[in-house]
């Protein structure tokens, strides 16, 4: 706590009655004042000790640590590589898959014993066994067709990219697409773009289920395959770990 060392418009000072000053009936009020005094003090301790315990037990988290996750593909050269966090996981209700992956980050909230999911990564290699154009004229109508609105084939690019968002992410979230842009990345220098979702729960299922998801879907176009990966997070997860999850969209290497 700092200290004010400014002495102009100090508070007046008010100084205790000595010991001797006070009557015996004086001295059991200052005594019974100076308890309810501490008890009042020892219950807002008590208070704030409890709001504090329960904000650590929150869907906050922050993240620090990262390793390798590779989704291999079904065929030679069409899997990806990519960064993540090292609490989110595999989930466990889905079969490992060579070519469609989803993890998840659950938490336990202790203090009522609640399993909530607070982050999701989903990644898919979408093999084309003709492989894919990656021409100028090709990647240039890909691009057109992601980021005009009146561009043919825009609908179909936006339903697919909701359509994998949603499996991801959980259904209770009614998901909105923002717009998409071009990205480069350090293992990306062309052909990929990055698409911001937001997501409300408006019926959660309990007073702990966070109502809202924030997100990034990537798309990127090898040489084998179309590469996805969705990343979300609830509540403040996603502006609070804003550097981690760049680092995770840098970290992506595809055609692997």
């Amino acid at each position: 706590m700092e200290v004010n060392t400014n002495t102009t418009n100090q508070p007046t000072v008010i100084n205790n009655p000595k010991p001797s000053e006070l009557s015996s009936t004086s001295k059991r009020s200052a005594v019974l004042t100076a308890a309810v005094i501490a008890l009042i003090v020892l219950a807002l301790g008590l208070i704030g000790w409890a709001l504090v315990r329960n904000s650590k037990n929150s869907s906050e988290f922050t993240y620090s640590s990262l390793n390798s996750y590779t989704l291999p593909g079904f065929y030679k050269k069409a899997g990806m590589s990519f960064e993540k966090p090292v609490q989110v996981l595999a989930a466990n209700e889905l079969p490992d898959s060579k070519d469609y992956m989803v993890l998840v980050h659950d938490k336990t909230l202790t203090t009522n014993n609640k399993i909530i999911t607070i982050s999701y990564m989903g990644a898919y290699s979408a093999y084309n066994t003709m492989g894919t154009q990656r021409d100028q004229a090709t990647i240039t109508a890909i691009n057109n067709a992601l980021t005009v609105s009146t561009s043919p084939g825009y609908q179909e690019y936006r339903t697919s990219l909701s359509q994998f968002a949603s499996r991801v992410i959980n259904t209770r979230y009614k998901l909105t697409l923002g717009a998409t842009h071009a990205i480069t990345t350090p293992n990306i220098k062309s052909a990929a773009w990055a698409t911001d979702f937001t997501g409300v729960d408006n019926s959660p299922i309990s007073k702990y289920t966070p109502t809202k998801v924030q997100g990034e879907e990537i798309l990127a176009v090898g040489k084998n395959a179309y590469y996805y990966l969705v990343i979300g997070s609830v509540g403040n997860n996603w502006n609070n770990n804003q550097s981690v999850w760049q680092q995770v969209v840098n970290s992506i290497k595809i055609d692997q």
